[in-house]
């Protein structure tokens, strides 16, 4: 009997634990309610059918092992990272592994070790006989925890929703069910509007230049350019080029298909009108439009940018496989080239999309980095960051060669990142939500007319680019003619998407960037 109590009393402190660290481990924040509904549904499932327990203990685990590295650095499942599983290649799903760190697969293994280990534990303790107005009881105790925080909500006027709860055993599924069908449902949006025509109505088109070209790039920090006062030389051509510098920029989300998705598109009243995007735009307006990507495609033109880029008038995609990722943004010039060269009077878009700065940055690079600063990751980093400054350097010097010297040229970049260890010296840099420099990123436009560098300090939010994009191409569109000037001095009400919902940017703490 002694024997038999021992065991009970460590199978409870096992059942405990394993309860907190599982809620943990799927990134949800610790709560009481989680806790003791975790620990309850799983006595429940043990003193019903040991089998049934069993079960339920090691495919969870197995689940929460495989999420742990997610969970550390990006917390509880988003659209976003749902975005990014179904619409990342087997190439860039490598990449991604290869860039968490090392100890972040080693507690997600000691995990697994553990429910492994309290598995075989159970095996040897005996259920307890239930009554059934224990059982009862135990239904009504779970009941609670379980619904607590959606009840909570609610009375907050945020809605009841079942996926708000913290009982991660639930939660984790529900959730993730629901961030499925809505990502689905958005991608079914996308597929309806494939053929689907644009609402745009203009009323007057009146573009000043010749030849217009959007480069949007990947991942790169306003702080770390030298362009904004950083003292390492990482941008030498934009940090000295004539242009309009907006010196405030932030972008709508912190990793690419959320940001490029509010940004490329008309995104009204939380919506995104897939119809109704930069390309569509410029094509109604008599433009003639090329899209040029060093970044893939899923499936049938499934991403967010991809799905603009094949509705212009000439696509490029130099990623038509998996195995491709690796091609240099460089392929892209001479692309640019063969399409500048066709003669014809028609007004001209041209949109780059660079593979740029995505992790893993040595990948990105076609020679060694020039600076050595702190590690190699951040050495090739800055100098991703110089290789892309050289291909705006060469984009601007093929279309005045080109076009006569007639041209506007736009860059921004996607999103920033978030410093990894960054006390370490392995630290690195790496997708995040949680603060300004996720979001802060830079902006130029380089005209043929420029005559002085302009320096625009202002906050302005890249949810209002497609008024700023209609704006710069001269278009007049009844949706976009609202008064609202994006290139003044008059700052936006900034709010961001962290994957979860908008939040106001300013709120956000800050992640400064590294002085060598």
């Amino acid at each position: 009997m002694e024997q038999i109590n021992k065991q009970a009393v460590i199978f409870y402190f096992l059942l405990l634990l394993y309860a907190l660290l599982s809620n943990y481990s799927l990134g949800y924040p610790p709560n009481i309610y989680a806790v003791v509904g975790n620990f309850l549904l799983l006595l429940l499932a043990f003193n019903l059918s040991k089998y049934l327990f069993l079960t339920v203990l090691l495919f969870h685990s197995l689940i929460c092992s495989v999420y742990i590295p997610e969970a550390i650095f990006y917390g509880s499942p988003s659209v976003g990272i749902i975005a990014s599983l179904f619409e990342t290649n087997a190439q860039e799903s490598w990449e991604y592994l290869q860039s968490l760190p090392i100890y972040s697969y080693v507690i997600s293994l000691l995990f697994l070790l553990f429910a492994i280990g309290f598995a075989v534990f159970a095996l040897k303790v005996k259920p307890s006989p239930m009554k059934k107005t224990t059982v009862i009881t135990l239904i009504c105790l779970i009941t609670v925890a379980v619904l607590y925080k959606p009840w909570s909500n609610y009375h907050k006027g945020k809605g009841f929703q079942l996926s708000d709860t913290r009982v991660s055993l639930i939660g984790f599924y529900w959730v993730n069910y629901q961030l499925i069908k809505e990502y689905q449902r958005q991608k079914a949006e996308m597929s309806a509007v494939k053929n689907q025509q644009s609402t745009w109505e203009i009323s007057a088109v009146n573009p000043k230049y010749k030849n217009y070209v959007v480069i949007i790039g990947e991942s790169m920090r306003a702080d770390y350019l030298s362009m904004y006062g950083y003292p390492i030389e990482t941008t030498p051509f934009l940090a000295k080029t004539t242009g309009l510098i907006i010196d405030g920029y932030i972008s709508a989300a912190p990793n690419t298909q959320p940001s490029l998705a509010r940004t490329l598109y008309l995104y009204k009243e939380n919506n995104t009108q897939f119809q109704n995007n930069i390309i569509t735009l410029a094509k109604q307006a008599g433009f003639k439009t090329y899209w040029l990507s060093n970044q893939g495609f899923s499936g049938e033109f499934d991403s967010v940018a991809a799905r603009v880029g094949a509705g212009s008038d000439k696509p490029h995609f130099t990623q038509l496989s998996s195995d491709s990722i690796n091609i240099n943004d460089k392929t892209l010039l001479q692309i640019f080239r063969t399409e500048l060269q066709e003669s014809d009077d028609t007004p001209k878009l041209f949109v780059l999309h660079l593979m740029g700065s995505h992790p893993l940055f040595c990948r990105r690079i076609d020679i060694a980095p020039s600076i050595r600063f702190k590690n190699d990751e951040m050495s090739c980093y800055l100098e991703s960051l110089r290789q892309t400054d050289a291909l705006i350097r060469n984009v601007v010097d093929l279309v005045k060669t080109e076009s006569n010297n007639n041209y506007s040229l736009i860059y921004f970049s996607d999103h920033g990142l978030s410093h990894r260890e960054k006390e370490s010296e392995q630290g690195t840099l790496q997708v995040g939500n949680e603060h300004k420099e996720n979001y802060q990123v830079p902006f130029i436009r380089i005209s043929s007319d420029d005559s002085e560098r302009k320096i625009l300090k202002t906050q302005r939010s890249a949810f209002n680019f497609i008024y700023g994009f209609a704006q710069w191409l001269g278009i007049q569109e009844k949706t976009l003619s609202n008064g609202y000037q994006f290139f003044s001095e008059k700052p936006d009400d900034v709010k961001v998407f962290n994957w979860h919902q908008n939040i106001d940017f300013n709120q956000l703490p800050s992640d400064p960037a590294i002085m060598q």
